[in-house]
C-alpha cells in the first residue's frame, strides 16, 4: 500500500495545486534533481518522470494551469467526475453525492477544502487515495478506485492529454494513466461499469 500512498499523493498534488504553490516546492525539487524518478515505485513511470521534469522547465505553465483547471473559458477537460458521470454533466451531481456519502459514512473522512468546491476533483481524489493507502485502509482504497476513480479517470486523462496546451500536463496525464493501471493490477480492482456522458 505504500507504493500507492506515495504515488497518489504526489500525482494528486500536481493536479490540485497551481504551479508555484508552496505545497509543490519540495516535490518539484525532487522532480528536477532526478531523485523522484529514482524512487518512483513503478518502473513504467520512471521515464515519464524524466519527460515530466523536462516539460516542467518550459514557459507558460501557469497559463496552462489556468486554462485547464480554472477558466474563465469553458474547460476542455474538466477535472470533476460528476461532469462525466451525471446525465446533466453538472457539478455536485448524483455521483458527487455518492462520493460524499462514501467519505462521511464509509471512511469517516470529511475533506476540508478552502472553498465550497466539488470533492470529486481528480487531484483531490488522488490525495484522498494516498491518505487511505497510508492508513492501510484496504477496503476504502479498493472502493475509491473501483467506484469513484477508475470508471471515469482514463477518459478524463485522455481528454487532458488531447487538449493540454503544455507538455507538462500532457506528460502528467500519461504518467497518471500508467499509474492508474498499476494500481488496478496491484489491488485487483474491477471498475464498476458506468456510462460516461461527456
Amino acid at each position: 500500500m505504500q507504493s500507492i500512498a506515495h504515488s497518489a499523493r504526489l500525482l494528486g498534488a500536481w493536479f490540485y495545486y497551481p504551479p508555484g504553490a508552496s505545497a509543490l516546492e519540495q516535490l518539484d525539487q525532487h522532480l528536477n534533481d532526478g531523485s523522484l524518478a529514482a524512487a518512483w515505485p513503478y518502473a513504467a513511470g520512471a521515464p515519464l518522470l524524466t519527460t515530466l521534469s523536462e516539460a516542467r522547465q518550459q514557459p507558460l505553465l501557469e497559463d496552462a494551469y489556468q486554462q485547464l483547471f480554472i477558466g474563465p473559458e469553458a474547460l476542455a477537460a474538466p477535472p470533476w467526475g460528476s461532469v462525466y458521470l451525471d446525465p446533466e454533466q453538472v457539478l455536485f451531481g448524483d455521483s458527487h453525492q455518492a462520493l460524499k456519502h462514501f467519505l462521511e459514512q464509509e471512511t469517516g473522512l470529511a475533506l476540508a477544502t478552502a472553498q465550497r468546491e466539488p470533492l470529486d476533483h481528480f487531484g483531490l481524489l488522488l490525495l484522498l487515495l494516498g491518505q487511505l493507502a497510508l492508513e492501510e485502509r484496504e477496503d476504502g482504497v479498493n472502493r475509491l478506485l473501483g467506484e469513484f476513480l477508475l470508471p471515469w479517470s482514463w477518459h478524463y486523462l485522455e481528454q487532458l492529454e488531447k487538449h493540454s496546451p503544455h507538455p507538462f500536463y500532457r506528460s502528467l496525464a500519461q504518467l497518471s494513466a500508467t499509474t492508474l493501471s498499476q494500481w488496478q493490477v496491484e489491488r485487483g480492482v474491477t471498475p464498476i461499469p458506468m456510462r460516461l456522458y461527456r
